[in-house]
Formats: C-alpha cells, structure tokens, sequence
C-alpha cells in the first residue's frame, strides 16, 4: 500500500529506496523514516539555505510554491490513512513512524549532526554506523 502512495508522489521525494524503509516499518525493524521533501522551494533559494533556512513556517517563505505545500498535505494524509503517524520538520519534510512519540520527537529536532546519536537510533541505524557518524561529526557526546 506504501509503495503506491509514495510512487504518487516520487516528484516531491528527494531520497529513492524509501519503500524499503516502509518495509522495514511494517516488520517492526525500523521505528522512524524520514522523507525528505524538495520541490516546495526556489531551487537557488534551497542551494544556499538548505539546512540554515530561518523561516518558522514554510508557508512563511518567498519562495514556496503554495500549491506544493498542499500536495505534501496531501501525501502525508494518505500516509496516516493507511496506519503511519506522520509530522513536518521545519522543512517540511515528513517524519514517519508507527509510533507517535517517536515521529513528533524526531520532528522537533534541529536539522543537525548535532543530534546524530538520537536520530540515528529513531531512523534504525545501527550502534555503528550512528557512533562513526557521531565521530565525523563531531558535535555529539561519545565516551569510548
């Protein structure tokens, strides 16, 4: 049922391999999925303000397209339809999870690898990857 919707809405997804994600959901493997979302704002607007973007709202910037934001409205409603709890990032993109704590929680975090260790463990990363992520980053706690 997933892999109808998200084949829908593909134009909007900037990531592929997310029915494999869904999937994982399913089977309970994987607790969160993140879909990013790019299409909703002026391309050159989003090279130079992609993860530093200051406005609150999407809504709020000149250079969304309206029109957009309501077709990501409308993914994320087919989404709850069939059994996901589904929230907006600060850049509208979707989190997903079969858990409501876990989607609303990792919507609220900044868009940062200063977070790397928690969201790490909610996209279903294993210990490795998310510790020599924590590593590279270097903007989270690691005692070894």
């Amino acid at each position: 049922m997933s892999e109808k919707i998200l084949k829908k809405y593909d134009y909007l997804i900037v990531e592929v391999g997310l029915d494999k994600y869904f999937k994982d959901m399913e089977k309970w493997k994987k607790p969160c999925t993140e879909i990013e979302i790019y299409e909703h704002c002026d391309l050159e607007y989003l090279k130079e303000h992609f993860l530093n973007c200051n406005f609150i709202d999407c809504k709020d910037c000149p250079s969304v397209e309206l029109s957009v934001l309501k077709e990501i409205e409308a993914f994320a409603d087919e989404l709850r339809a069939i059994g996901y709890f589904v929230y907006k990032n600060i850049n509208y993109w979707l989190i997903v999870s079969k858990i409501q704590s876990i989607a609303e929680c990792i919507s609220q975090l900044p868009m940062s690898t200063g977070n790397a260790g928690i969201r790490g463990l909610a996209f279903g990363y294993s210990i490795k990857k998310i510790k020599n992520w924590v590593k590279k980053s270097n903007k989270d706690g690691l005692k070894e």
